[in-house]
């Protein structure tokens, strides 16, 4: 666990990459997330990502946040869930439609943000967003594996072909029909 002078240090940066505006909040919550990780990673400072699966959202399948310290989070972009601007959350305070919170270690995603960061581009590609997809997938099931765990290990492959139908879906339609959602923003502190 982060002493507290990491644990301060780390709002302090969160507070740089928060997000209190709805409309500017609005599908930005996975790359808010890894913005804040890379740079957190850039000053030293290991982060956890957070998930949420978001059931009967028309708008997202997904949430992401920093595990800030146990059952705490910083959360970027909270607004976009319920309203609230604020920027620290306890994980209980989340609506019941935001289920199955899975932990991650932002390193087996920083290495895809790093290549995807430096080729400069303004919005989350599908290749980035299918090989975080499938390092997360791996993560699962190496995970479940390890401890040994059967129904971790059976809602991994679930997980894993939910992913593979979504991804393919959400390719589809945001690359056929509109621009995605969740875009990079160049102006932000890194």
């Amino acid at each position: 666990m982060p002493s507290a002078s990491a644990l301060h240090q780390l709002l302090e940066l969160g507070k740089r990459f928060h997000i209190a505006d709805p409309k500017e909040a609005f599908g930005r919550c996975f790359a808010a997330t890894l913005e804040f990780a890379a740079c957190a990673d850039g000053h030293g400072y290991e982060t956890q990502l957070i998930r949420w699966q978001v059931a009967h959202d028309p708008d997202f399948c997904d949430h992401w946040a920093i595990l800030f310290h146990e059952s705490t989070v910083l959360d970027l972009t909270r607004v976009q869930v319920d309203g609230n601007p604020d920027l620290v959350h306890k994980l209980d305070t989340y609506p019941a439609n935001y289920h199955h919170p899975r932990r991650y270690p932002s390193a087996i995603l920083l290495q895809n943000f790093q290549r995807l960061t430096e080729s400069r581009l303004g919005r989350l590609p599908f290749w980035f967003m299918w090989d975080c997809g499938v390092a997360m997938v791996c993560y699962d099931i190496r995970s479940a594996i390890k401890a040994r765990h059967f129904g971790e290990f059976v809602q991994s492959l679930v997980g894993a072909a939910r992913f593979a139908w979504r991804s393919t879906w959400i390719g589809l339609h945001y690359h056929l029909v509109r621009e995605p959602q969740s875009s990079l923003d160049p102006n932000t502190i890194q």
